[in-house]
């Protein structure tokens, strides 16, 4: 039985291939992620509707008839069930989606009414780069940490900022921000594919040679999206 060969678009962030009305190609890259201010959203919610459900799990706990391990089991087993499905619910509903379409004249970056064109020609390459805030955000958690070091407590804020980047490209020698994602393994893989559509738009279009993602299996992979490329 022959193999399967994967798609280099398949996986997240979802691509669309298409081609427009002289053949050319287009896709569409429509990225759902958290931001930082999302997730820590989300994770509010979270802990709000776990704690009801918990309080819920417990009054049917004391609603059985008798009490024993099987019952103490079945408790569990419903908040568990219950606890890891609520996060996955608010997650996805609070995903905020961006659509970027890209041809091989322009790059469009759209979101909510908000639309963004540039000249894809000018686009060096894309980059994976820290949060511009992430620096603040640790030294406030560590004069945290110590106020409450110094009455005896402990406490671990969550650092959603240092856990966030940004999505960028290089234009003309500028830094555009395309998006903010609240993880880094979900951010490479959009700057990659990115990367890798822009490298297709360019070998479709006669151009050889930019840095950046491989389209083909036998050309060199020639640079990563953890910074910025230029020609």
């Amino acid at each position: 039985m022959p193999m399967r060969t994967i798609s280099p678009l398949a996986g997240t962030p979802r691509t669309k291939a298409r081609t427009d009305a002289k053949g050319k190609p287009i896709f569409d890259i429509t990225p759902r992620v958290l931001t930082p201010g999302r997730a820590k959203l989300a994770d509010l919610i979270h802990g709000l509707l776990s704690a009801l459900w918990l309080i819920r799990c417990i009054f049917a706990f004391f609603n059985f008839p008798v009490f024993g391990l099987a019952e103490v089991c079945q408790t569990a087993v419903l908040f568990g069930i219950g606890h890891f499905t609520l996060r996955f619910v608010i997650v996805a509903v609070l995903r905020t989606k961006t659509e970027i379409i890209m041809t091989t004249d322009l790059l469009c970056e759209r979101r909510w009414l908000n639309r963004h064109e540039y000249d894809r020609h000018l686009i060096q390459g894309f980059a994976v780069i820290p949060h511009d805030r992430a620096d603040i955000e640790r030294f406030n958690q560590e004069f945290e940490k110590a106020q409450a070091a110094s009455k005896g407590k402990v406490i671990q804020p969550t650092p959603y900022l240092a856990r966030s980047c940004h999505v960028v490209a290089s234009y003309a020698g500028q830094r555009v921000d395309l998006l903010t994602v609240y993880g880094l393994k979900e951010a490479a893989a959009i700057a990659a594919r990115l990367q890798l559509c822009h490298q297709l738009l360019d070998e479709a279009i006669g151009i050889q040679g930019r840095s950046g993602v491989a389209a083909r299996p036998d050309r060199e992979w020639q640079g990563t999206p953890g910074g910025l490329h230029h020609e």
